[in-house]
């Protein structure tokens, strides 16, 4: 779907970020409950827990919730909204048909969420991303062995999805030529086989008896890395209207992905990071409603 194919009658587009950061609270909320009601363990996760650490809440110039799960209560939340709550919300997961991550989008069904750098990936909702959480080899070699194979996959992934950017230097046009060979042949060989392989490596370890767990679908990597006795300690932090989960020892984990996490960026990178167009369903009047 294009931009140009949205229902306007139907949809309106949503442009003030503090009505998406609404959306974003609202949807974080369900899905609190969801876990709450079913003894689903959750944290927050990176950006996210910083933003209850530093802002208590959303970071103000920041468009996205991201949230942890072990893995055994990932597939168990899918599961459940698959079931019971298809009707609101949306599980976008391996292996959904055009759905290109080894990670879960939970989405609101009365959106529309279009990302133009996506191509034929780009059709989703208003999401908060959830990332399942897997244990990892004990051994630092080990590790850095399936990190490597984990980063290789993740760039012919990216490199199915996202289109070539336009270069009109000499050398700009030999680089397209050869990451347009590169993106032929990968998708020759299809995106699901790449991320087939990642989520398999990913499993490998499983998060109940490993001692040290990591969100293998991100690219943190080695930063990313803790105990699985850091991660199940957790505590409720203040985010918004509401309190989430999250890992008690916040310090150590923010440090090694953001180094002096708590002093703010330039105001010039106060910025997203993300490129999408959001529109909401339309709700009807108090006038329509009383007929």
């Amino acid at each position: 779907m294009k931009v140009g194919q949205v229902n306007t009658d139907k949809y309106i587009e949503i442009y003030d970020i503090k009505t998406i950061q609404s959306g974003l609270y609202e949807l974080f909320y369900a899905f609190h409950k969801i876990c709450e009601e079913n003894g689903l363990i959750y944290n927050m996760y990176g950006g996210t827990l910083l933003g209850a650490v530093r802002h208590q809440g959303i970071i103000p110039w920041d468009d996205d919730v991201d949230v942890s799960m072990p893995r055994e209560d990932y597939d168990k939340f899918v599961e459940i909204v698959q079931r019971e709550y298809n009707d609101k919300f949306i599980a976008y997961v391996y292996p959904l048909k055009n759905y290109p991550y080894p990670y879960m989008k939970f989405g609101r069904k009365d959106s529309i969420l279009i990302e133009p750098l996506r191509n034929k990936y780009n059709k989703l909702s208003l999401y908060i991303d959830i990332f399942p959480i897997d244990g990892c080899p004990e051994n630092a070699e080990e590790r850095k062995n399936s990190f490597k194979k984990l980063k290789k996959l993740k760039h012919k992934r990216s490199v199915c999805i996202a289109p070539i950017k336009k270069r009109d230097s000499f050398i700009g046009k030999i680089t397209n030529a050869m990451r347009y060979g590169r993106y032929l042949l990968y998708n020759a060989i299809g995106c699901n086989a790449f991320l087939k392989k990642e989520i398999g490596i990913s499993k490998q370890c499983d998060f109940k008896t490993s001692e040290y767990v990591c969100c293998m679908a991100s690219s943190w990597f080695e930063k990313g890395v803790i105990t699985k006795k850091e991660y199940l300690d957790r505590k409720l932090y203040r985010f918004g209207e509401h309190e989430f989960w999250g890992m008690r020892d916040y310090d150590r984990h923010l440090t090694n992905l953001y180094g002096n996490y708590m002093l703010p960026p330039p105001e010039n990178e106060r910025v997203s990071n993300h490129n999408y167009h959001l529109y909401f369903e339309k709700k009807e009047s108090s006038e329509e409603n009383n007929g």
